[in-house]
């Protein structure tokens, strides 16, 4: 089977797309990629000739993405048809068909993949082989939609021995957009999975269809060393990004790392690290040190303890997030932070203290984001049951205390002029113009949007505007985005 993978835009190396890719081309299957910043899409669906059209939709994406789809449905069927095969098969996977799975009725959708990829693509283009272009409808992971009648089908268990899997099929992407694979940066991951339930993540929908799951899967350590290995040899790379939600779960699994990835690799990396896990156990940050680590990242989000605790469910506490930078700093490694400016409840000096948190925390970079209520986040729905102006006006006054008992169930009855979403959407046209995390931050956390990064003067009070570098010619931007953030707030009620 001819499979096509569609892409808006490539920041950096996608991978699910890649994995996917990899697990299809060992089993026989051809596969190729358009992205449409880069070409017109269909023009190449239509000198490709797929069977399988493969769309990875973020929420927010998907409309276009439909277009999309539609356009390249027009140009390629009628080609097939003529040479007697099946129209192409149209199927969405990614973060928005798996928490919004009623998109299938949406036109030219013929099958949306819930969870994880590999296994769900690899049996459809199987059963395309073996049926002359057509599909069983009993996959698991698979919803279809079969002359306008949805059928429903049960995911499978997630992938528990990730070393099982091929290597990420890195030349799909580098020969597409080779500026990629000429980087010295490249992105890895080791893991899959989060333990924590963050209400701005999708964790907690995403375990919501692995109940009896454990959280968190990782490769072993000689499989991600030979996958380094085999990149190293073929493509220019002088640090690594490890993108996993957390690198520092487990400790046996980073005393094996920190004894054979300084000897075989050499490379300084990145990784994702939670305060209060390496303030509980420093010896993390030596693991860390003595296996060549040059910086790492943690989530600080917001200052104020109400709304780090409570709403973000975010469960330190600010001396532990300060520890924490002092231990990271202490053993010469490079931290920086991830915060959510703009926050439900928020005011701007709690915004002004999450920066001056930074400081204290002595953050080499803090990257800033504007709050974006993504509907199936817990975050989201807060925001969306809680709307009312009034209510979020009053609960904002009310200082450190406990939400008030009234607000989610005069929330859901309230029919707001302007919603919180509309606030975020108007205040987009002030950002940086980024839809992708910077390098090195988790991209599976929806409920962020890329504005501003604080640079190392944090401590001098200076915030920087940045696509992912800083602009002295600006300090002020970062502040100013936040107060007009907030003076919108204000107007919700009228």
């Amino acid at each position: 089977m001819r499979i096509l993978f569609v892409e808006q835009e490539i920041s950096y190396e996608p991978q699910g797309i890649m994995s996917m890719s990899a697990v299809l081309k060992q089993a026989g299957h051809d596969v190729a990629l358009t992205v449409s910043s880069m070409e017109d899409p269909v023009a190449f669906a239509a000198d490709y000739q797929p069977d399988v059209a493969a769309y990875s939709v973020m929420t927010g994406s998907q409309r276009a993405y439909f277009d999309l789809n539609l356009r390249i449905r027009d140009a390629v069927t009628p080609l097939r048809e003529r040479s007697g095969r099946k129209p192409v098969v149209s199927v969405f996977g990614g973060p928005h068909p798996t928490f919004f799975p009623e998109m299938i009725s949406e036109p030219g959708v013929d099958g949306l993949c819930i969870g994880e990829g590999e296994g769900a693509m690899l049996d459809l283009a199987n059963a395309l082989a073996a049926r002359n272009g057509t599909y069983r409808t009993d996959i698991p992971n698979w919803w279809f939609n079969v002359d306008g009648e949805v059928i429903k089908n049960l995911p499978r268990p997630l992938i528990h021995e990730l070393s099982a899997l091929p290597h990420p099929d890195r030349a799909l992407i580098y020969d597409k957009i080779p500026h990629l694979g000429q980087s010295k940066i490249k992105h890895f991951i080791s893991s899959r999975g989060c333990p924590y339930a963050c209400t701005y993540c999708f964790n907690h929908a995403y375990y919501q269809l692995y109940k009896r799951e454990k959280r968190g899967q990782q490769r072993s350590v000689d499989d991600v060393i030979a996958e380094i290995k085999a990149v190293r040899a073929r493509w220019p790379l002088e640090q690594a990004i490890f993108i996993d939600d957390l690198f520092v779960i487990y400790n046996d699994w980073l005393e094996e790392f920190a004894e054979k990835w300084p000897k075989e690799v050499g490379l300084p990396f990145f990784a994702n690290v939670r305060a209060n896990l390496i303030v509980k156990d420093p010896y993390k940050v030596e693991l860390l040190k003595r296996a060549g680590c040059g910086t790492v990242s943690m989530g600080i989000e917001a200052a104020n303890d109400r709304v780090r605790v409570e709403l973000l469910k975010r469960r330190m506490t600010r001396e532990e997030i300060i520890e924490a930078g002092r231990l990271v700093r202490a053993a010469g490694i490079h931290i920086t932070a991830t915060n959510i400016l703009g926050l439900p409840t928020t005011t701007l000096e709690d915004d002004l203290d999450t920066m001056r948190l930074n400081a204290q925390a002595q953050m080499s970079c803090a990257h800033a984001f504007l709050f974006q209520p993504y509907p199936g986040t817990e975050l989201g729905q807060f925001t969306e049951e809680n709307a009312d102006g009034r209510h979020l006006r009053r609960h904002r006054r009310g200082g450190l205390g406990s939400f008030h008992p009234d607000l989610r169930g005069r929330g859901r009855q309230a029919r707001p002029r302007t919603s919180a979403a509309a606030v975020c959407a108007r205040r987009r046209v002030s950002l940086a113009g980024r839809n992708d995390p910077p390098p090195g931050a988790t991209a599976p956390q929806q409920g962020r949007r890329h504005a501003v990064l604080v640079g190392p003067q944090a401590a001098q009070g200076l915030c920087h505007v940045s696509s992912g570098a800083p602009n002295k010619h600006q300090p002020d931007r970062a502040v100013q985005d936040s107060a007009a953030f907030h003076e919108n707030q204000e107007l919700i009620e009228d």
